[in-house]
């Protein structure tokens, strides 16, 4: 029988959203006017300054240090997430996220969903999803199996990046990654789904699919 002990969610677009999108780290450009590689500022524990004067545009420091503090300051929690947790811990599943951050993006993660059981976070553990140790540092973090009847739950915005994980045999879940933007799970019919019950509750099932793409470091 399949049944939910944890649940590991995405950051950006399922529990937090933006309001402004200023990409501070897409000025990040070498000489030719190439990006610098997107894993250099996802899996790197150094600040925006470091990888600008790395990049050789440390002169424009001060407008990407304005448009960062912006985007940061803009950051919301979707209406629905504290409920949702709530419900969640009250039903005692045990939570974590796993997300692709450039390091001035974790303190705020931290802020807004705080006293969860696991953040792994990119720019922490040195490596990005869709690598496979994600999932499996998620999943030892929780203390619990990636495969098996009681494998966490995943959501996230990104679900191919889950099913990759799946097909590596990284994870399994028992059950498709949803696709969902948002952390409040809309049901079809428009409604919230029922509060939670620990061997029982499944954010799964009775989902509208909600996929979305946002640039930048974060994921």
């Amino acid at each position: 029988m399949q049944t939910t002990r944890a649940i590991v969610f995405d950051a950006f677009g399922t529990l937090i959203r933006y309001t402004v999108r200023l990409s501070p780290y897409g000025r990040l450009l070498d000489e030719s006017g190439r990006p610098m590689d997107r894993l250099a500022c996802l899996t790197r524990d150094v600040p925006l300054a470091t990888l600008a004067i790395e990049a050789g545009v440390g002169d424009e420091m001060d407008l990407m240090a304005t448009d960062l503090a912006e985007e940061l300051h803009g950051l919301r929690l979707f209406a629905e997430v504290p409920d949702v947790l709530a419900k969640a811990r009250a039903a005692g599943l045990r939570l974590a996220v796993c997300s692709n951050l450039a390091h001035e993006y974790g303190p705020a993660v931290r802020g807004f969903v705080p006293d969860l059981d696991a953040y792994v976070l990119s720019y922490e553990v040195g490596v990005a999803k869709p690598d496979p140790t994600m999932y499996r540092l998620a999943c030892a973090e929780l203390g619990q199996r990636c495969t098996g009847s009681h494998a966490p739950s995943w959501v996230a915005r990104r679900p191919k990046r889950f099913s990759w994980a799946t097909a590596s045999g990284a994870i399994s879940t028992g059950r498709r990654p949803t696709g969902c933007r948002r952390a409040g799970w809309i049901a079809e019919e428009g409604s919230r789904c029922s509060t939670p019950s620990r061997g029982s509750f499944d954010p799964f099932s009775r989902l509208r699919r909600r996929a979305a793409s946002l640039a930048g470091c974060d994921g």
